[in-house]
């Protein structure tokens, strides 16, 4: 992951995963980090955003994907959906941390 991610970012990409039974969450959130960086590559190459994937915002994507209605308090879905987007965007970015380094 290359640039930094907002809480809108955060709460938008985990009302994403809300769609979706908790046993294909995980792999739901891979492939909307996988996409993110599909787009933030084709905006770099063309300076243009991706017509499907956006302009490499993960808020944007998220919408674009569709989301859930955001409940009032927070629920164990919420949460469980906020933890899961953080500790995946936290492994993404160690791992380009680690890399940028090599």
């Amino acid at each position: 992951m290359r640039a930094a991610f907002t809480l809108g970012d955060l709460v938008l990409a985990a009302r994403y995963l809300m769609r979706f039974e908790r046993a294909v969450r995980a792999e739901k959130c891979a492939e909307l980090l996988f996409q993110l960086e599909q787009a933030r590559d084709f905006a770099a190459v063309t300076g243009r955003a991706h017509a499907l994937l956006g302009d490499g915002s993960l808020g944007a994507l998220a919408l674009r994907r569709g989301i859930a209605p955001m409940p009032a308090s927070l629920t164990p879905k919420v949460m469980e959906a906020l933890e899961l987007v953080l500790g995946q965007l936290g492994k993404a970015q160690a791992l380009h941390q680690s890399s940028a380094r090599m």
